[in-house]
């Protein structure tokens, strides 16, 4: 018998009501560790970085499988939305901090309010959302 334990964590992204223009999204964690070793043990600082293609669909959930947050800090996360690949993003949030454990998973929610214009960006916290930023999209 192998005993087995899991050394990373998950982030999921849930995208709500998305604009059909929107067609990739990008995702980045600063602050991840690089290296696990034996015994729960996590060294190096480092960055990771993950694009979905959306495919104009207004309801999309992604995950992303990532090493705990280095040191004793917080990871930035920052997401933009792009109506192309290679365009400009028409919408960006940038350091929103999460701590990213082993076997845990944080849930971040991108929701557009048509009637605002702006998509609102709020993470899963015990049980409930809890609003991050709200960002208008640039037209």
């Amino acid at each position: 018998t192998v005993e087995l334990e899991r050394i990373k964590g998950k982030l999921l992204v849930q995208g709500v009501n998305l604009p059909e223009y929107i067609t990739l999204s990008e995702k980045q964690v600063d602050h991840v560790s690089l290296y696990a070793g034996r015994h729960g043990l996590y060294a190096g600082d480092g960055t990771v970085t993950d694009s979905t293609l959306l495919q104009g669909h207004p309801e999309v959930i992604t995950n992303t499988v990532i090493a705990p947050t280095a040191g004793d800090g917080e990871s930035d996360v920052s997401f933009r939305l792009f109506e192309q690949p290679g365009s400009e993003p028409r919408f960006t949030a940038d350091d929103i901090k999460l701590t990213f454990e082993r076997n845990r998973i944080e849930v971040v929610r991108l929701k557009y309010d048509e009637q605002k214009g702006e998509i609102i960006v709020s993470i899963l916290v015990n049980g409930a959302w809890q609003q991050v930023i709200d960002l208008g999209l640039e037209e």
